[in-house]
C-alpha cells in the first residue's frame, strides 16, 4: 500500500485549502504514460481514501494501491520542492 509522508500530507492539504477545493475532492494517484500523476477527483467505492482535517486528502484505486507495495509519497526538497514516489524505508 502507498504510504504518505507527513510532509507530503501537509503539502497536499495546504494546496487543497489554499485553492478552496471542496472537502469531498482530493488528490487521486493514477497511472500516466509509464509513470504516475496526481489529479483532483472524488473518491469511488473502489478507492482507499486518506482524510485529514475533514478533507479528502488522497485516494488510490485498490488494485494500484496493492501494486505499489512499500512505496511512500514524499517531498523531494530542492529549488522547487516536489512530490515523489520512492521506496519506503524497510521496504523490499
Amino acid at each position: 500500500m502507498v504510504q504518505i509522508a507527513e510532509t507530503a500530507g501537509a503539502v497536499l492539504l495546504e494546496n487543497l485549502v489554499s485553492a478552496s477545493i471542496p472537502p469531498e475532492i482530493g488528490y487521486r494517484l493514477a497511472e500516466s504514460g509509464g509513470g504516475y500523476k496526481l489529479r483532483l477527483d472524488r473518491p469511488s467505492d473502489e478507492d482507499r481514501v486518506v482524510e485529514q482535517e475533514g478533507h479528502v486528502l488522497f485516494m488510490v484505486e485498490s488494485k494500484l494501491d496493492e501494486a505499489l507495495q512499500d512505496v511512500i509519497l514524499n517531498v523531494k526538497e530542492g529549488d522547487e520542492d516536489r512530490l515523489v514516489l520512492e521506496p519506503a524505508e524497510g521496504g523490499a
